[in-house]
């Protein structure tokens, strides 16, 4: 139970119900009573929710219960995220009042202005800000929108020129819940864009390997000439639940990837594979293990040990979910030209100007989403398709990544 977030609810619906008095003073007492009823009752709820989804996320076996608290998380945040500033509007009037009320007095002026012009814009902007949630939760975040990019590379093969991958990422099934039709337009874009290869790169689930059921008939449709190649997300190992025994745990990890397998996607753990167009034009694909820098997340990759089989070959290609391991491990004390990563969604909360983002992932990772370049290394972070937590997404559409390798002359 999270004891910060319920002393945050229980605050903020004390000084909302403040708030009311002194927007509303002429209001009678039988409807500040009644209005003052209705915010305990949020108060109670939100509390619940809470407890609710800090219990259930953990110790319950059933995804679609763990995806009925992320909606119930959503609510809760959708209200209470504009109540903190209604908040902060309150405590901005109380400042300009103390201040206009000094001003008179030393100007010994009769008539005030209205004092609550802070109130009214706190208002409107509380009231856009869950009007964007409903928006996120019901629309964008099935959104799906196909981005495109390039890479150049001098020591790219001839053959690979003009070499397609659609990078997909972060689809958390067990989000879907009842909405998995909703994925046959992602499939349908993606085999309509011809690509050569297919990639995903981790979080196929929340934590069961039932959340993967709905989907399989949807993502074995998917086709590519050079294949399909995945790896595992920090959520794919199920590290999210409190499993009863370690075999239980063991076991879902192994369902996971005999349904990823059913997908039809070659699962690399901590290995590589190679993509020859003849003899002397091939290059190689990397994929590790989770490895992150949050204590809960998985540390599992080795990439020694996954290069070792195509060190000869001169052009490679890593699939690293979470993209801290990048900065890490890769750039300067490797010769991988291109990464590609997931893990971070944007924080599903983002916007855009031109080709530039913001969003508040900034706060907790450097790199975060889209292209990167650290001499002649690149990164490449896609935002995902499915959501966690927070069930929408605000300003930060699911993505899929069409990425086109070329050779530079």
């Amino acid at each position: 139970m999270s004891v910060v977030e319920i002393v945050l609810v229980v605050l903020l619906d004390i000084i909302i119900i403040k708030g009311v008095k002194i927007v509303w003073p002429r209001y009678d007492r039988r409807h500040h009573r009644r209005i003052r009823f209705f915010i305990i009752l949020q108060t109670v709820a939100a509390i619940f929710v809470i407890v609710f989804y800090s219990q259930l996320r953990n110790y319950s076996y059933d995804y679609r219960t763990v995806t009925l608290s992320f909606y119930l998380i959503g609510a809760v945040i959708a209200i209470y995220v504009p109540k903190a500033i209604l908040a902060l509007s309150l405590a901005a009037d109380g400042i300009f009042k103390w201040r206009r009320e000094k001003k008179y007095r030393f100007r010994k002026l009769h008539r005030k202005p209205s004092r609550h012009l802070s109130i009214w814009v706190g208002t409107l902007l509380a009231a856009g800000f869950f009007a964007l949630s409903v928006w996120a939760v019901f629309v964008e975040q099935y959104e799906y929108r196909v981005y495109r990019t390039s890479f150049s590379f001098a020591m790219l093969p001839e053959k690979f020129d003009g070499f397609r991958i659609v990078q997909i990422s972060d689809l958390h099934a067990g989000s879907m819940w009842g909405k998995a039709h909703k994925l046959q337009t992602v499939v349908d874009s993606i085999n309509g864009l011809h690509p050569d290869m297919i990639v995903f790169t981790g979080d196929f689930v929340n934590n069961f390997a039932d959340e993967l059921l709905p989907v399989i008939p949807l993502f074995s449709r998917l086709t590519a000439p050079a294949g399909k190649i995945a790896i595992l997300g920090n959520h794919d190992y199920g590290g999210y639940c409190k499993w009863t025994t370690q075999a239980d745990s063991i076991a879902n990890l192994r369902a996971i990837e005999r349904n990823i397998a059913c997908m039809g996607f070659k699962l690399l753990k901590n290995e590589a594979i190679t993509i020859e167009r003849d003899s002397v034009n091939s290059i190689a694909l990397i994929g590790v293990e989770n490895w992150g820098v949050k204590k809960r997340h998985p540390k599992r990759a080795d990439l020694q040990k996954a290069i070792a089989s195509v060190r000869h070959i001169p052009f490679k290609i890593l699939l690293s979910h979470d993209p801290a391991f990048w900065p890490r491990f890769v750039t300067e004390k490797t010769d991988i030209r291109l990464t590609l990563s997931g893990h971070t969604h944007g924080t599903q909360m983002g916007i855009k100007t031109g080709e530039k983002r913001f969003s508040p992932v900034q706060i907790f990772y450097k790199y975060w989403v889209g292209s990167y370049r650290e001499n002649d290394q690149y990164l490449y972070i896609n935002p995902g398709l499915g959501v966690g937590g927070f069930p929408g997404r605000m300003g930060m559409p699911p993505e899929i990544t069409v990425i086109e390798l070329t050779k530079s002359r």
